[in-house]
């Protein structure tokens, strides 16, 4: 390139940058970001001038019922900004949650189809644990359809225990044993999709406290596993204390899988740990108990608040009543040597009759539904 060349460039380049400079100071406003406003009027003539912005949509969906407008105008904006929002983002979560809100919050002022559409987009929303935690209740408060919570809800035992106890709240009994029955399955279906991966203790946190018969088929699935593996009891939990209690006690196999712990039964108490030897003796502590015929766990006087417990030889008949319940009444479920045997309402006052055998035998008593609406304990008296 000779001289005149680059002379010649460099003119042009000075001069391109010249008239650059000119247009900057000409138009002083392209260095400012405009900004999105925050008011719902300001929103609205913002999306005029910007139609495909699916975030000015979406705000103006969350706000628009909160407004002064008249409820038909409000309602119309909500809808209208929500289908628009929901074309331009179709994958984004921002306006169906929006959406969501507002016609939560003001669910009494929609009408039958406005409420129905508020559901359809809420529940794809409920797949999400952490969404269905924190929805879950207000949900059911606004709409006590627990049919639709169950329909929407994650695949989860969490999600299945937070249906559990709505159901329980509300006294719908019969949908609370088949959620029982559903947690069973789920928590059996826990183990098989983390069996491979899992760590023993991890595999024994699945079962639920306390464990009872219905959980048989995941104690013996376990203990199968453990059986596969090395014998590492540093790595099986605390809990593993309470699957051996229930398999010695009740016979379940494979009961080789804890040999191991009962052969610590000399270590344990030459190291100074006589109450976890006495823990792996449970089968012959259990054979030889004595008949004590005496509730207890109760509170106040003779009342079940929990659960209560009694060890007795031969058949069982007691009463309970109502000592403190609201219009929901109280339901319990009753455990002969940890089998159910018995569950019902308690309305004023109801016997139950067990037809046991030569014992020992251990009788648990089980208030499902603890506390009221308000908060207030739930009592039943025994006698």
């Amino acid at each position: 390139m000779t001289r005149v060349m680059r002379q010649s460039l460099l003119m042009s380049i000075a001069a391109l940058s010249f008239l650059l400079l000119l247009l900057f100071l000409a138009n002083f406003d392209l260095t400012r970001d405009p900004r999105r406003p925050e008011d719902l009027d300001g929103l609205a003539i913002w999306l005029a001038h910007h139609p495909a912005d699916w975030l000015a949509a979406s705000a103006i969906t969350d706000r628009s019922l909160d407004s002064a407008l008249p409820l038909q105008r409000r309602v119309a904006m909500w809808r209208s900004s929500y289908i628009l929002a929901a074309y331009l983002a179709p994958l984004r979560m921002n306006p169906t949650a929006g959406f969501v809100r507002a016609g939560l919050f003001h669910w009494y002022e929609l009408g039958t189809a406005d409420r129905k559409a508020v559901l359809e987009a809420a529940a794809p929303m409920l797949r999400d644990p952490t969404i269905f935690a924190a929805l879950h209740r207000p949900l059911w408060e606004l709409t006590r359809d627990l049919g639709y919570l169950r329909r929407s809800a994650p695949r989860t035992i969490n999600a299945l225990w937070m249906l559990r106890e709505l159901a329980l709240a509300s006294g719908d009994f019969a949908e609370y044993r088949e959620l029982r029955g559903a947690l069973r399955d789920a928590r059996m279906n826990e183990f098989r999709a983390r069996q491979a991966t899992a760590t023993v203790a991890e595999l024994i946190d699945i079962l639920p406290q306390p464990i009872t018969a219905d959980d048989e088929p995941l104690i013996r699935a376990i203990l199968e596993e453990i059986d596969r593996r090395p014998f590492e009891p540093h790595s099986m939990g605390a809990r593993v204390e309470d699957v051996a209690l229930y398999a010695i006690r009740h016979d379940v196999k494979p009961l080789t899988a804890l040999a191991p712990l009962v052969d610590r039964v000399a270590f344990e108490v030459r190291n100074g740990q006589p109450a976890l030897a006495a823990l792996y003796r449970t089968r012959a502590i259990v054979a030889n108990a004595p008949a004590a015929n005496v509730w207890t766990n109760a509170c106040g006087v003779a009342e079940l608040c929990t659960s209560v417990f009694r060890i007795h030889d031969g058949p069982l008949q007691f009463k309970l009543s109502v000592a403190q319940s609201d219009e929901i009444a109280p339901y319990v479920e009753v455990y002969l040597d940890d089998v159910l045997v018995a569950e019902g309402e308690v309305r004023d006052e109801k016997t139950f009759s067990l037809d046991a055998g030569p014992g020992p035998h251990r009788t648990e008593v089980r208030l499902v539904n603890r506390t009221m609406r308000n908060g207030t304990q739930r009592r039943v008296r025994l006698s």
